[in-house]
């Protein structure tokens, strides 16, 4: 396993560690700043998975959906580029994102959208409580 550490998107240190443990226990400490991974090089997301709005049971999720499919300057959309540009993120991260884009990083429409990437699309994976340290990871579909 290899442990790349970035400040901003300048790579500063790569650790190997160790080949016969699977897993490690990490503790990341973090700053009052929030960086964020490094852009992924390959541009644009792949298409969004069709779905059939019928099969979203939630409304709200539903719209989410549809607004993301129609319009690729949406909020549910933006946060799908953004998630699928960084691949791996903190709620934290997301919440910093949403403030510097005018959203509200506790408002209902950016919890719907992941909710989207997750439950609907299933592009995302979400694990960990609904706080700054949830992690967010692009998995495709």
């Amino acid at each position: 396993m290899e442990i790349v550490v970035y400040d901003g998107s300048e790579k500063v240190k790569s650790v190997q560690l160790p080949g016969d443990v699977d897993e490690y226990d990490i503790l990341i400490k973090s700053t009052d700043e929030v960086p964020f991974p490094p852009r992924r090089e390959s541009g644009e997301p792949p298409e969004i998975p069709e779905i059939e709005p019928d099969e979203i049971e939630k409304a709200n999720n539903r719209n989410a959906y549809e607004t993301m499919v129609r319009n690729p300057n949406s909020q549910p959309a933006k946060v799908r580029r953004f998630v699928y540009e960084r691949q791996t993120l903190t709620r934290k991260q997301v919440d910093a994102w949403a403030e510097e884009e005018g959203y509200s990083p506790h408002g209902g429409g950016l919890q719907t959208a992941l909710v989207v990437l997750d439950n609907v699309t299933n592009e995302i994976n979400r694990t960990g409580a609904e706080n700054e340290d949830q992690r967010i990871v692009w998995t495709g579909n």
